[in-house]
């Protein structure tokens, strides 16, 4: 039963420890990520687009896309109202 509670107490330490690492490194890496989203915001503020600032390359591709094909149909609504 002694054996048990030692068993356990060390146990509980030692996750103890491990969560206050783990913490730490959370802290850490939130801290790096807000420092990377505001130098991104500072970029993105130069080009005047703060829009697509936190967006990947992917996600841009996408969103021009979608920009390009409603300029598209734009036009064409334009085209037809000229008529």
């Amino acid at each position: 039963m002694v054996k048990d509670a030692d068993m356990h107490r060390t146990e509980k330490r030692r996750l103890i420890r491990e969560n206050i690492t783990l913490t730490k490194e959370f802290t850490t890496l939130q801290r790096e990520k807000k420092m990377w989203q505001k130098n991104q915001l500072r970029r993105a503020g130069k080009t005047g687009n703060s829009r697509l600032a936190y967006l990947t390359n992917a996600e841009a591709d996408r969103e021009l896309s979608m920009q390009q094909q409603k300029i598209a149909q734009l036009r064409e609504q334009l085209a037809e109202l000229a008529d």
